[in-house]
């Protein structure tokens, strides 16, 4: 497996360490044996989007992370986290229907939201990385491949080599690696999960994702930070 042209060069060079271990050959193990049981999404023709993000975003371009859980159980993510691939209104998911909701509650600069074009690639284009914390699932089972955690703990250990970057953490399970980022330089941000299972509940630390203002956070981070700000 030739990891610098499935990750790019930087990443590859900052993940060379794990990519070559045991551990990642026993990941990519499970995902086989997974792919003889069950359906597995994304599908084995569709290898590039696992690592998609990381290959279009290398470190050093990465202003913002937003981590999600896996793709879409149904098939229909594009490799981004809480991005999928329905071009009407009744195929968005209700996570991202809630995130622009709240992009349009937030006093930020955005662009014309348009439905059939919310791929979320303008957002990567700005140095957004969307990443799941787990690169692959089970058709219809959410957080079915938790195997893949030791190398997301990994990746995330690694950047705080990187400095300046905001972590926009959605709910309690990317709240789970807040501990890994240890650089002063960064800055993390939370709520609840935009679901609609979360989108609206608060707790102790973490604000409701509606009415959260976390878009407005963001730029104010990278606005400190004189780094461009997002156009949402």
């Amino acid at each position: 497996m030739e990891w610098k042209t499935i990750l790019g060069d930087e990443w590859s060079s900052l993940l060379n360490d794990f990519i070559i271990s045991d551990n990642m050959s026993s990941i990519i193990y499970k995902v086989s044996l997974e792919r003889q049981k069950y359906t597995v999404f994304p599908g084995k023709n569709e290898f590039y989007k696992m690592f998609r993000i990381f290959k279009e975003l290398q470190p050093s371009n990465i202003k913002v992370v937003i981590i999600g859980q896996d793709p879409y159980p149904d098939g229909t993510g594009t490799g981004y986290s809480f991005c999928n691939n329905g071009k009407l209104p009744s195929g968005m998911s209700p996570s991202l229907r809630n995130i622009l909701k709240e992009i349009e509650n937030n006093d930020t600069e955005k662009d014309k939201l348009v439905i059939d074009e919310m791929d979320l690639q303008r957002w990567v284009d700005q140095g957004i990385f969307l990443v799941n914390s787990f690169l692959t699932v089970r058709k219809g089972e959410p957080g079915s491949h938790t195997f893949w955690a030791p190398f997301t703990k990994y990746w995330i250990t690694q950047l705080n080599s990187y400095n300046n970057i905001v972590w926009l953490m959605w709910g309690r399970k990317s709240q789970e690696y807040i501990e890994l980022i240890k650089n002063d330089t960064h800055e993390i941000i939370k709520s609840s999960h935009p679901s609609p299972l979360g989108a609206n509940k608060s707790s102790e630390d973490s604000p409701a994702f509606l009415g959260s203002k976390c878009f407005e956070k963001v730029n104010n981070a990278l606005w400190i930070r004189e780094n461009k700000l997002i156009k949402w």
